[in-house]
């Protein structure tokens, strides 16, 4: 049987799909029938990360970067994502987002997708009407067109068949867990000296974020509760990990830079991210609407003080562990950063329903069950 993965999300972005489906993959690549061929449908184009797979190959699908940037996506997703399908003719389908055109049922494709959050659908006042949109049409469209989802948490498999009407049966949860460089790295002292000296914030608390620039995160009240600590006398310096582009970077009062109460700390890779957690004081979260919550996932392991958003699917990851606060209150925000930076470290947790074997583990059985129902199409 031929197998098409969708690895546009691996191949453009490294955040929370790419950690993810970047994790579980190649368990299912070592694991399924010998017979089966596995096609990897990858945008190509400057820039572009060309992931790595011990099986398969990859197909080159032109990146449309030579449209405005607004027409990017619209165009890969609708018209040139099919005709790289269309070309490769297989069985089956796994794409690990909602965004690309997946063939109509007519075609005897059986067709997987993820479906991680509902922000669009959540928290639709976050967004650019165009934006909504787009993804909730596709969403939409995309799931009269798939056999199963998969999805990453029991809350979002909730709100899909309470708020869609998916059935039960074609719903299927893949926890996230956390990569074994990160969980099992060991700071040493000098490490944790080195980081904590490189931020130059002298005696001031460091707070990390962790959880990327999108509408959702929340990050202007964010930003609004740091002011608002350091206005009471708190000398709090926010670390922020990632990549920010130029819109994102705006948002940011230069001051703030200046004064070090925001710090850009770029791409750190697992083993300098681990040493961030080590270093911090606490990690805050302040999300409005999330899939999963990886950020407190890896707080937990750490022993980190978590502050973080009391929403469904952060006490479903998180339990008792955190200090919780209301994310659209700015004083609640900096209420619970403040009690969680004076907490001192916490016994790490280690949840068992999160390890990495086990999620790997029910990923390659519901892979083989998927199979044998493509294969009966």
């Amino acid at each position: 049987m031929r197998i098409l993965i969708d690895v546009k999300n691996l191949a453009l972005y490294n955040g929370g799909i790419a950690h993810w489906f970047r994790q579980i993959l190649p368990a299912w690549l070592d694991t399924s029938n010998i017979e089966n061929e596995f096609i990897f449908l990858c945008p190509a184009g400057a820039h572009l990360r060309v992931p790595e797979f011990e099986r398969g190959h990859i197909f080159a699908n032109r990146w449309p970067d030579y449209l405005p940037r607004k027409l990017r996506h619209i165009i890969y997703d609708n018209f040139l994502f099919p005709i790289g399908v269309a070309k490769i003719k297989p069985q089956m389908i796994f794409s690990p987002y909602l965004d690309v055109l997946l063939p109509a049922k007519s075609k005897k494709i059986y067709s997987v997708m993820g479906i991680l959050d509902l922000c669009h659908i959540d928290v639709p006042e976050e967004y650019p009407w165009v934006i909504r949109f787009y993804y909730v049409f596709m969403m939409k469209r995309n799931l009269k067109r798939a056999h199963h989802v998969v999805t990453i948490s029991q809350t979002t498999r909730n709100k899909l068949i309470n708020t869609l009407g998916i059935q039960s049966d074609k719903v299927s949860v893949i926890l996230n867990a956390v990569e074994h460089d990160f969980q099992f790295f060991i700071p040493t002292d000098r490490d944790i000296e080195n980081f904590r000296a490189n931020l130059a914030i002298g005696d001031n608390k460091f707070l990390l974020y962790t959880g990327g620039m999108e509408y959702r995160k929340n990050i202007p009240r964010l930003i609004e509760s740091i002011d608002h600590l350091w206005n009471e006398g708190f000398r709090i310096s926010l670390g922020i990990t990632g990549t920010i582009s130029e819109k994102w970077l705006s948002i940011f009062p230069k001051n703030f830079l200046l004064q070090r109460k925001i710090i850009f700390l770029g791409h750190l890779d697992l083993k300098n991210l681990r040493i961030a957690y080590e270093v911090a004081d606490a990690v805050v979260f302040p999300t409005l609407n999330e899939g999963f919550g990886r950020s407190c996932l890896e707080a937990q392991i750490c022993g980190t003080p978590l502050a973080c958003s009391d929403i469904p699917i952060l006490r479903e990851v998180s339990g008792h562990y955190p200090e919780y606060f209301d994310p659209l209150n700015v004083s609640d925000i900096a209420r619970a950063i403040l009690i969680a930076v004076e907490g001192g470290k916490k016994s790490p947790v280690i949840d068992a329903r999160f390890c990495a074997s086990s999620v790997i583990d029910s990923f390659e059985v519901l892979m083989k069950k998927l199979e044998g129902e493509a294969r009966a199409l």
